[in-house]
């Protein structure tokens, strides 16, 4: 059978976290204690109660369904088992047995930890139209920030150089947007200008040419031609060195946001190496890692096999945390 401990590693491994966002979040999380505190900080978990993860404790169908769901962001976190169940169904991700039953109180085998892991390894890989991010980058970056926030509480030099950096980030992602609004208003005004000219400049070449008499002329309708082309001419050659003056500020503005980055990059690089080296130093390094889940590779929907017993929605609790 599956325990929560194992499931928790597998999703945490499945996702392609490479370090926990946190730690210690559960009292009886033992080597499992990476995943089951990046999971909460997901908020795809909050344990089974009193600061215990139930980390030995076997695992049931709907439990796994319902960490899944939550993961893809198919459930809010107050999301019964049964209705985060069923948007796994509506999402196509799972079929239950033969019969239609999804056995949600029924343990999880490890080989539909397997179909599972597999399943969910394409679901991340989709991308999702509002941040054009997978859901595999989008949790990561989840998890980033959650990392973030962990060493925030714990170093107050981290967290003021954290908010620095936000600061600086909100500066330039607000100039950018005000210079946007600026080259848009510009370019409406400049729009307007130009028609102004070619109707005062037409009405000049009629002016001219009914003085002169020549109402139907094909001289005067090819100069009111050679007008509005002349003008529009010139609108196009403006339009065009606003255009690129604004690109080259956006650029030079998006390699500030770039070089913030950077800097919060190594910075974090350099407590990891420190933490680290305190770990080594102190002998604090964990001697008996949580057991590796090796994710297979994605597999096409297939039906669960079906055991000996059978039950549907009805017999799973509606609490699980």
């Amino acid at each position: 059978m599956t325990t929560r401990g194992d499931f928790a590693q597998a999703l945490y491994q499945t996702i392609g976290v490479t370090s926990p966002s946190s730690t210690g979040t559960f009292a009886d999380a033992g080597t499992y204690d990476g995943a089951a505190s990046t999971l909460a900080d997901l908020g795809v978990t909050n344990g089974v109660g009193a600061g215990q993860f139930g980390t030995t404790q076997t695992i049931s169908r709907g439990e796994a369904f319902t960490m899944m769901a939550r993961l893809l962001g198919l459930a809010p976190a107050g999301a019964s088992i049964q209705q985060a169940s069923q948007a796994l169904v509506n999402a196509g991700i799972v079929k239950g047995y033969a019969d239609g039953n999804l056995g949600l109180s029924d343990q999880l085998l490890p080989d539909h930890v397997n179909i599972l892991m597999g399943r969910l390894n394409t679901e991340l890989d989709r991308a999702d139209p509002s941040t054009g991010l997978t859901r595999r980058e989008g949790l990561l970056d989840q998890v980033s920030g959650a990392k973030d926030a962990t060493a925030a509480r714990e170093n107050p030099a981290w967290a003021a150089f954290l908010q620095t950096q936000g600061l600086a980030g909100s500066e330039i992602d607000d100039e950018i947007a005000l210079r946007q609004s600026l080259f848009q208003e510009d370019a409406r005004r400049r729009s307007e200008a130009y028609a102004r000219a070619t109707e005062r400049a037409i009405e000049g070449t009629q002016m001219d040419f009914e003085n002169r008499g020549l109402f139907r002329s094909g001289t005067r309708l090819n100069r009111e031609a050679k007008t509005r082309e002349r003008i529009g001419f010139d609108l196009e050659q403006e339009q065009y060195t606003a255009q690129r003056a604004q690109e080259e500020l956006q650029r030079r503005l998006e390699q500030e946001r770039l070089g913030l980055s950077r800097e919060t990059a190594a910075m974090r690089l350099q407590m990891a190496t420190e933490a680290a080296a305190n770990e080594i130093a102190t002998g604090a390094t964990s001697t008996s890692p949580a057991p590796s889940y090796s994710s297979p590779a994605p597999t096409q929907p297939i039906t669960d096999p079906s055991p000996t017993k059978k039950t549907g929605f009805g017999a799973a609790g509606a609490n699980y945390r």
